[in-house]
């Protein structure tokens, strides 16, 4: 008795779908190097012994460069680590920064909708810590000096991402990222021409909400 037609094309499925290679795979290695570019709605509060000093509403816009590693869990999921170090500038129309810097260092988990040999297309959430330090240079033109006022915050770091890999041969390839964080910065250090100053009960945060976009090489190891 000869096969149907139907079961004849369920094997061929089958067979098909057991030989196509995955790009994220258990023990697969993938490594991401980029650029990301974000930009945030902030809100920077000032106080003393418990009274607002100055409370400013603005945009802020961040320029990094990324390195993520993740490794394949199954098919389906990956976890790794990220390193990120780059620009912050506050109200971006009016930039009056001379080294203000981000560096972030987190833990990332993806899950995967898409996976075929060339192409996987991801979801995830990424956990860490934030660094940020913004310096400022006050003039005194009566003296005919400056200082250089330097203030350090930390931060935990969260994000949500929605990316992709798409290898254009067997080991390199392009990644894209869409990212969304958030930052609760409190202030850590307070220095006037590299001295710190005593705070006296004096405090500061940087509230943010981002939308960022990264682009860079994508290369994985078996």
């Amino acid at each position: 008795m000869k096969p149907s037609i139907s079961v004849l094309f369920f094997l061929w499925i089958s067979c098909s779908a057991s030989v196509v290679a995955q790009s994220n795979d258990f023990g697969i290695l993938n490594f991401q190097l980029g650029y990301e570019f974000g930009a945030h709605g902030i809100e920077h509060h000032i106080s003393q012994d418990g009274n607002l000093l100055e409370g400013l509403s603005q945009d802020a816009i961040t320029s990094t460069a990324n390195f993520n590693f993740n490794a394949g869990l199954t098919k389906w999921l990956s976890a790794g680590v990220a390193l990120q170090y780059g620009n912050f500038v506050e109200s971006p129309a009016n930039p009056q920064n001379t080294g203000n810097s981000i560096t972030n260092a987190y833990i990332e988990l993806r899950g995967y909708i898409g996976n075929t040999d060339n192409f996987n297309w991801y979801f995830g959430g990424a956990f860490g810590i934030s660094s940020l330090k913004l310096e400022r240079i006050a003039y005194y033109p009566q003296q005919f000096t400056s200082q250089t006022i330097t203030t350090t915050y930390h931060s935990p770091h969260l994000s949500a991402i929605n990316g992709f890999n798409w290898y254009f041969s067997k080991y390199i390839g392009m990644n894209f990222n869409i990212l969304f964080s958030t930052y609760n910065f409190k202030l850590e250090d307070y220095s006037i021409d590299g001295e710190s100053q005593a705070m006296q009960n004096y405090e500061s945060d940087i509230n943010t909400i981002g939308l960022h976009l990264r682009l860079g090489l994508s290369a994985k190891l078996y």
